[in-house]
């Protein structure tokens, strides 16, 4: 059973702000690994060119 955090999706009634909903519920996560868990979100922060706030891939030490 997933834990309902996991749970939490963005949807257009939220009181948060898109790119606030994404940094108190999704905070880490890669623009690859958003668009998996909540589609919805990752599209809204396209639509409204906030994408750049989301790292777009994890960066690994080298």
């Amino acid at each position: 059973m997933t834990s309902l955090e996991d749970r939490i999706k963005w949807n257009r009634n939220a009181s948060d702000s898109p790119i606030d909903f994404y940094r108190k519920y999704h905070a880490g996560l890669t623009r690859g690994q958003l668009w998996k868990q909540d589609p919805s979100l990752y599209q809204r922060l396209r639509k409204d060119g906030l994408l750049d706030n989301v790292p777009a891939k994890s960066s690994k030490s080298r």
